[in-house]
C-alpha cells in the first residue's frame, strides 16, 4: 500500500495526469486515473489508465460519473477524445 501512496504522490506532481475519487458515506467507492497522451501517429488524447468501482456499488452510475469528470478535465486541457485502456475503445466528446 505504501507504493500506491508513493505513485499517487508522484502522479500529483504532473499536470497532464488527473486522479478523481468517488465517496459514499465517507467511504471510497471508486477512482479513475487519466493522462494526456501525445503520440506522433495521432492527435493528443486522454487515456483512462484505471477505473475501479467497488463491487457493492456497481450499477449506480459511479463509473459513468467518474468518466464524465475526466471528460470535463480533458476538455479544459484542450483535448477532445479519450481512450480507455484495455478496452481499446476510443470515444470522442
Amino acid at each position: 500500500m505504501e507504493q500506491l501512496g508513493e505513485r499517487l504522490q508522484e502522479i500529483g506532481t504532473h499536470k497532464d495526469h488527473a486522479v478523481y475519487v468517488a465517496e459514499s458515506d465517507h467511504r471510497l467507492v471508486g477512482w479513475i486515473h487519466a493522462t494526456v497522451r501525445i503520440l506522433l501517429e495521432s492527435p493528443s488524447f486522454v487515456e483512462i489508465g484505471g477505473l475501479v468501482v467497488d463491487q457493492t456499488c456497481r450499477g449506480e452510475g459511479i463509473g459513468r460519473q467518474l468518466v464524465e469528470t475526466c471528460e470535463r478535465w480533458a476538455i479544459q486541457t484542450g483535448i477532445s477524445s479519450y481512450l480507455i485502456r484495455n478496452f481499446n475503445h476510443t470515444q470522442d466528446f
